[in-house]
């Protein structure tokens, strides 16, 4: 069971990289893990966490600011690959991808 899932989780993982390399090119960097179940996106400009989360949820989209996995503001975006769908991946960073452009 666990080598399946790992399999799966490398797979979901190389999916998100792609949607990001396709609509996150230019907006923000990202890392590649090497494991684990999220990958950080750190937007190029500042924006309002409160305000994506906001204008993401109205589309719903949920994400995860950086901000509450630390004791400091930033500007990064948690991204979990391990329950969205593959669909789900499309269409909701799809989505935070035009949220963001909007909000720079």
């Amino acid at each position: 069971h666990i080598g399946n899932f790992r399999k799966e989780l490398k797979l979901r993982c190389t999916h998100m990289l792609e949607i990001l390399d396709t609509y996150f090119t230019g907006i923000a960097t990202w890392n590649i893990p090497q494991g684990g179940f999220y990958i950080w996106l750190k937007l190029n400009k500042f924006i309002s966490m409160e305000t994506l989360f906001q204008q993401a949820l109205k589309s719903n989209i949920l994400i995860n600011p950086g901000y509450i996995y630390s004791f400091s503001k930033n500007n990064c975006i948690r991204l979990s690959y391990s329950y969205a769908t593959y669909d789900e991946m499309d269409i909701g960073l799809k989505k935070l991808a035009h949220i963001i452009s909007e909000m720079m």
